[in-house]
This record gives structure tokens, sequence and C-alpha cells, in this order.
């Protein structure tokens, strides 16, 4: 084989190898955001414990709800107010999207007599993820 055909044929070689890295990567990051999210907001909402929840809620961070056809908007010491005692709240992530320091989570929130489900966006800040805003959706009261 000549050197003219060598190098498109190396080219070809390694484009799996690089789509395969990047999927590694991004399965990474996946896991550690997953890891975030059921450490310091499932379990610090379960417990109402706000120091694992401020390891995951970022300051700046806003929730938005549709109650009655309506957006209410809040803040994160809104949502600190709501906690109290524990909690009894089954949670399942239904997928988690990264792309390089943005992720999209979505999270099903099943208390029994009411359900939400919540779309999470975080941002990786010097190597830690940060909710920066929540958008819920309750699907039956």
């Amino acid at each position: 084989m000549n050197k003219k055909h060598l190098l498109p044929l190396i080219m070809l070689l390694c484009i799996p190898l690089v789509i395969l890295g990047f999927s590694l990567e991004n399965d990474t990051e996946k896991e550690e955001v997953r890891k975030a999210i059921e450490t310091y907001f499932f379990k610090g909402k379960l417990e109402s414990d706000k120091t694992l929840l401020n390891e995951i809620i970022h300051e700046d961070y806003r929730l938005f709800n549709v109650h009655k056809g309506r957006l209410e908007k809040y803040v994160r010491s809104d949502f600190f107010s709501w906690l109290g005692g524990k909690n009894d709240i089954k949670f399942k992530i239904g997928y988690i999207d990264v792309t390089g320091g943005v992720a999209a989570v979505k999270v099903i929130e099943d208390a029994g007599s009411h359900m939400w489900v919540d779309y999470f966006n975080l941002v990786k800040v010097d190597g830690k993820w940060w909710i920066i805003d929540e958008v819920a959706f309750p699907l039956r009261k």
C-alpha cells in the first residue's frame, strides 16, 4: 500500500476510537451527575437536610412550577422553607443527558398522594455539579 492511501485509512480507523472515547467520558460524567443527585438531592430532601442540599443546590437556584395553568417562580430560600421532618418520597431518574459541563436530568417524585415530574438543569463548576434550576409539574394530587 502506498503512503498516499495510508493516511485516510488511519483516519478512518481512528473514528471509532474517538467516538468510543467521547462515549466513555460522557458515561463517566453521567455517573457523576447520578451520584450527586442521589447523594445530595434525594437524600437531602428525604431527610430535610439542608447541609446535604447545600452541596448540590446552587445559591442562584430557581424553581418553576406549573400550578392550575399558571407558572409560579421560587428561589432557593422558598424551597428550603418547605423542608421539615422526614419525607416518604420515592425517586426515579428518567434520564440524564450531559454535554460538556451542563446536564439535564428528569426525575419522578412519588409521595403517594402527590406525584411530580422534575426537570433539573445542572452545571459543573470547579469539578462539582450544581442544580441551577428546576421545572416541576404535578402528575397527580
